[in-house]
């Protein structure tokens, strides 16, 4: 019996040499970095590269969070006296509205404290919604002090670029009111695009506070995909 073990942990070893050999890592090399470093970004380190385009995965614990969600808004119906069965109907119905707001808003505050943590300019990440993951170009001081954070995963190389941001044009107020701010957030961008069409295709799920803001094409017929369509082109400079 310890023979046999012993003849299956020698196969089991020579396959893992094997396997590190074949992705061009010696061991030894191998050993000396964390192991959310993957094979290809030491390869470029070990060749010399001061700057190497990565991306970052982490974890996020996304069905924790959404189950707490849930919880915690049905907690909160149950105190205001609802029975449990019509707390039950509410919370699934706060949850497939506001859920996906929710779970970006913790990426975006993830995606902020790696970018803090490794000192770069926001303007020079890529950052993905729904994904818990960015991309940038770092150094090798930089790849290793993110591999130290505890929920870091993964660090991939990538064909990632960083591109010089372009300025968009600068979209016109007056009295106080920005045309295009669709969700009155003070900003006027893609979002608004993706409130109106919410709003068209369901209005009494995505209510518009003030549609006034909405229509931006300016002939006044209301809000209509064209005043999604204008507030792409005029991001895109095209109006």
């Amino acid at each position: 019996m310890r023979k046999n073990r012993f003849i299956t942990i020698c196969v089991l070893a020579a396959f893992a040499c094997s396997a590190l050999m074949s992705m061009g890592i010696p061991k030894e090399i191998s050993s000396k970095y964390p192991e959310s470093i993957y094979p290809s970004v030491i390869e470029d380190i070990e060749s010399g590269a001061e700057i190497i385009s990565v991306y970052i995965c982490y974890r996020d614990r996304v069905l924790e969070r959404a189950e707490a969600f849930r919880e915690n808004y049905k907690s909160s119906l149950i105190e205001q006296g609802y029975d449990e069965e019509t707390a039950d109907v509410m919370t699934e119905e706060y949850y497939e509205k506001n859920w996906s707001v929710v779970n970006d808003a913790f990426y975006d505050s993830r995606n902020k404290e790696i970018i803090e943590h490794l000192g770069l300019d926001e303007t020079f990440v890529k950052t993905l919604y729904h994904v818990p993951r960015i991309e940038a170009e770092l150094s090798v001081e930089q790849i290793l002090k993110a591999s130290e954070l505890e929920y870091v995963y993964m660090i991939q190389t990538t064909d990632y670029v960083v591109e010089p941001p372009t300025e968009l044009p600068e979209i016109p107020t007056f009295n106080g009111f920005m045309p295009g701010d669709a969700n009155m957030d003070s900003n006027v961008n893609l979002a608004d695009a993706v409130a109106i069409m919410q709003y068209l295709s369901n209005p009494y799920r995505f209510p518009l506070l003030v549609p006034d803001y909405a229509d931006v094409t300016g002939n006044r017929d209301g809000v209509t995909l064209l005043d999604a369509l204008h507030i792409q082109r005029q991001l895109l400079g095209l109006n």
